[in-house]
């Protein structure tokens, strides 16, 4: 299955308020946009990212970018997915951030939305299998030992906004160690997301060195071939119902 892992800065919305915690804006005067999205297929060794400032100019020195000029960053992820044949995206926190951020994006420039993938998301397979101190992406980076992520400064967004060409290496930096990392942690919460099995073999490598191991009951009832991948340990199941099902389960 070609799995396609991302993830996206966006730009904060500027507005008005009377103090500085103040979460109720009398009047929002730009809204949020998406400033960079990374993304590597599981095929890659490195990630790649698609960058505002690669087609756009900031138009003010301190909102900067139009939010409008962010169509030509959804445009080519969308040009990426169906390029690649993308059956699967997969981040961190994705499912209500990153993806939601991409489809919406996709509507109000008049896109439509993406094609219909899998989702796949690492912050809910840790929360399920894990009980871990913390779900964060960096913290369950620290957990596991993979690599920590880069950490910015505070100022790093708005440094982007207005152009700055250090504050964009920086934001680069920090994106594709975000995919890298979602890469690494999702290799080791693999076994444990449940997916049906191609017909070209595992479902999450593609390996088709596959072993039967047992019978899967869905909460139907109905009882299904299982399989692991002897490749990366994955479980999975047949597509079709298994006739030959246990006597003590009837």
């Amino acid at each position: 299955m070609r799995t396609l892992y991302f993830d996206i800065e966006t730009a904060p919305m500027v507005a008005l308020h009377f103090r500085q915690w103040d979460s109720n804006a009398m009047k929002v005067i730009q809204e949020p946009y998406v400033m960079m999205v990374g993304y590597r297929l599981d095929t890659w060794k490195r990630a790649k990212t698609i960058q505002i400032w690669d087609h756009a100019e900031p138009v003010h020195p301190t909102l900067g970018f139009d939010p409008k000029d962010s169509k030509s960053v959804i445009e080519r992820f969308y040009e990426i997915i169906d390029k690649y044949d993308v059956q699967r995206v997969c981040g961190h926190n994705s499912d209500k951030f990153d993806v939601k951020w991409m489809q919406g994006q996709g509507l109000v420039f008049g896109l439509g939305p993406m094609k219909p993938m899998l989702q796949t998301d690492t912050v809910k397979l840790a929360r399920k299998h894990g009980n871990h101190r913390s779900n964060s992406l960096a913290d369950l980076c620290e957990i596991h030992g993979i690599a920590p992520k880069h950490k910015p400064s505070h100022d790093l967004w708005h440094r982007c906004m207005t152009g700055e060409k250090a504050a964009e290496k920086e934001m680069e930096k920090y994106c594709k160690q975000d995919v890298n990392s979602q890469h690494d942690l999702h290799k080791i919460y693999a076994p444990l997301d449940n997916l049906v099995v191609s017909s070209t073999g595992c479902p999450n490598c593609g390996s088709p060195d596959l072993t039967k191991n047992g019978k899967h009951q869905s909460r139907a009832g109905i009882f299904y071939q299982q399989y692991r991948c002897n490749s990366c340990g994955k479980y999975s199941r047949a597509r079709r119902k298994t006739p030959d099902i246990p006597s003590y389960y009837r």
